[in-house]
């Protein structure tokens, strides 16, 4: 991918996302594409991509001992961008 749309793209979602996170985009092995880290992260979400583009994952990590897990993961449940909802994503 384009490393500044792949930057663009992890510091976009670590602004959606709460507290300290990170967000990386990489492949299973090897050195990530883009990263976006703010502080010490309780959160990281991984974003996998697919090569042939039918079947990207997204993995999201929560700190153990974070009070609010449960709330992170729902609200990380179906995330869309503002952008995505107003139909400004191209």
């Amino acid at each position: 991918p384009d490393p500044s749309i792949a930057v663009q793209l992890c510091e976009k979602l670590l602004e959606l996302l709460p507290g300290d996170a990170a967000v990386l985009l990489s492949p299973a092995m090897g050195k990530p594409f883009a990263e976006a880290v703010r502080g010490e992260p309780e959160v990281v979400v991984w974003l996998l991509p697919d090569p042939t583009d039918v079947d990207s994952k997204q993995t999201t990590f929560v700190k153990a001992d974070k009070e609010d897990v449960e709330e992170t993961f729902s609200a990380m449940y179906k995330l869309t961008f503002p952008e995505a909802s107003e139909g400004k994503v191209a």
